[in-house]
C-alpha cells in the first residue's frame, strides 16, 4: 500500500510536523522536509503557507482524486486495483525511547482522520536494530538518523546502500538521485555540492520515499559561572566541546604592560 506515491503523499501532508515540535519536543527543534538537518541550507529549510487543517483536506483531496473510499462499515480508506481491494492499513515500527512512542502515538492519530488504520508496535532499541531495520522487516519505521558534521547524504539514500549493512533504510532507488549524490561526494567545492544536494532534495521530493519530520535541538545545562559558551549549531552531541578553548570561569585585570 505504501507503494503507492499518492499515500505517501497524503500521509506526508497529513503529517502535524510543527505541533510534534511545540507539543512534544516543547518547541526545541524545527520542522524539515527533507533529509538534510535544519539550518544547513536556507533554500532547505521547511517553508509553510498552510494551517495543519488546509493540508489535511488537500491530503484528502489528494487520496479521492486516486480512487481511494472509505469503507462504509469500517471508514477506512479502501481502493480497487486489478489485483483486488488495498486495504490502507499498516504499522510503524519503532523504538522504546518515550519521545519516538509519543511521536508515533501523534502520527497514527493524525493518519486516521485521513482514514488509515494505523497500528504501534514498539521494539527495544536493540531488536529493532537487529531484527527490525537490518532486514527491512518493516511496514512504516519512525527513527532518526545522524548525518554528521559533513552532511553527507550518501550511506542514507544512494541505491547501492538498499540492503544491510547500508543505511538506505527506505530502500529509495533513483538513478539521477544516485548521480546528484555521487557528484556532491565527489565533489571539494562547496557550491557545487550544495547545487547538487539541492538537485537531490528536488529528486527526493518528487518521490516521497520518506516523510521527514524534525530536526531535535540539542540542550545541554551548563554552570552560569562558565563564560564564552558557545552552542549555536550543533552536529553531533560532541561538536558542544568544539570551542572548549574558549571557556572560561574567572577574569582578572592585567596591566598592558603585560600584555604579549
Amino acid at each position: 500500500m505504501l507503494l503507492n506515491k499518492e499515500v505517501r503523499k497524503a500521509l506526508d501532508l497529513a503529517s502535524p510536523k510543527e505541533e510534534i515540535v511545540e507539543n512534544i519536543l516543547g518547541g526545541f527543534g524545527v520542522a524539515i522536509d527533507n533529509p538534510l538537518p535544519a539550518g544547513i541550507y536556507d533554500w532547505a529549510d521547511r517553508k509553510v503557507s498552510t494551517s495543519s487543517q488546509e493540508r489535511l483536506e488537500l491530503a484528502k483531496e489528494l487520496l479521492a482524486k486516486a480512487g481511494w473510499k472509505a469503507n462504509e462499515e469500517t471508514g477506512i480508506l479502501e481502493k480497487k486495483s486489478g489485483k483486488g481491494t488495498i486495504t490502507m492499513s499498516f504499522s510503524i515500527s519503532t523504538g522504546d525511547a518515550p519521545e519516538l512512542q509519543v511521536v508515533a502515538g501523534e502520527l497514527a492519530s493524525a493518519w486516521s482522520k485521513l482514514g488509515a488504520k494505523v497500528d504501534i508496535l514498539v521494539f527495544e532499541t536493540g531488536d529493532l536494530n537487529q531484527n527490525i531495520i537490518r532486514p527491512r522487516n518493516f511496514d512504516a519505521l519512525l527513527f532518526g538518523e545522524v548525518i554528521g558534521r559533513n552532511a553527507d547524504l550518501y550511506p542514507f539514500w544512494h541505491s547501492s546502500q538498499r540492503t544491510d549493512p547500508g543505511l538506505n533504510i527506505a530502500l529509495y532507488a533513483n538513478s539521477r538521485a544516485d548521480t546528484f549524490l555521487n557528484n556532491a561526494r565527489s565533489a571539494k567545492d562547496f557550491e557545487v555540492i550544495e547545487e547538487n544536494y539541492k538537485d537531490f532534495v528536488e529528486e527526493l521530493q518528487t518521490d516521497i520515499p520518506a516523510v521527514f519530520l524534525y530536526t531535535p535541538n540539542f540542550l545541554y545545562v551548563v554552570p552560569k559561572k562558565v563564560e564564552a559558551i558557545n552552542l549555536d549549531s550543533l552536529t553531533i552531541s560532541q561538536d558542544r566541546f568544539l570551542g572548549i578553548r574558549d571557556w572560561y570561569i574567572e577574569t582578572d585585570k592585567i596591566w598592558k604592560i603585560f600584555i604579549n
